[in-house]
């Protein structure tokens, strides 16, 4: 997940909130905009920022974090049906290696018979992998139900990686679908949330790719 480096006196905006407005970050002051004394020490300025009506710079942070977590989710709110659709494909691929890899190594040609399956299985996934990489570049920062779905997907990406005719045999195939099918409960879950949270407005002029 990407480092938060906050920026001081530039006026930042969220692209990942597409709901019509823009979502304008906060910025504090520097102590240069305050009147200081040669002999003034941190303790001091920090008084005199408070004293001068300045917000604390925490409660600055907090809310730019908040800003930027409203964004994330209202950008999947306004594509959630999308969103549903990409995990169901992930979970129909996970049924198909649990249901279909135990036959690899039984197979007169272990190799061949994985081959065949591969072709269309990595195929499958990488159209996955892209609709998930389009997601998010405009999704935001990451920190909050996009950081999620990467995690699935690097997971994801790592299970595929590790495909092969013997792979039924290993105790850990087992866990990886496991662990991914819970992450993915997890996403659905925060998916339902979202599309309940009145207080997040999905984009009315937004159109999924044709559809016009």
């Amino acid at each position: 997940m990407r480092q938060l480096v906050w920026i001081t006196g530039l006026a930042l905006t969220l692209c990942a909130c597409d709901t019509g407005q823009k979502v304008d970050i906060k910025q504090t002051k520097t102590f240069n905009d305050l009147k200081q004394t040669p002999k003034a020490g941190p303790k001091e300025l920090e008084d005199d920022r408070r004293s001068a009506g300045f917000p604390d710079k925490k409660e600055i942070e907090n809310e730019n974090v908040a800003a930027m977590r409203k964004g994330e989710r209202e950008y999947v709110k306004t594509r959630l049906a999308e969103h549903r659709a990409m995990l169901k494909g992930v979970r129909g691929l996970l049924d198909r290696v649990e249901k279909t890899s135990p036959k690899w190594p039984k197979a007169k040609d272990p190799q061949k018979t994985f081959d065949k399956f591969a072709s269309k299985y990595r195929e499958d996934a990488k159209a996955l992998v892209d609709t998930h990489k389009k997601f998010l570049e405009g999704g935001g920062m990451q920190i909050d139900i996009q950081a999620k779905l990467v995690g699935v997907f690097r997971s994801f990406e790592v299970l595929n990686g590790d495909l092969g005719p013997e792979i039924s045999a290993e105790e850990g195939l087992a866990t990886a679908l496991a662990d991914l099918r819970k992450a993915l409960d997890e996403v659905d879950a925060e998916f339902e949330v979202i599309e309940k949270d009145d207080n997040l407005r999905a984009n009315p002029n937004y159109k999924p790719e044709g559809k016009g």
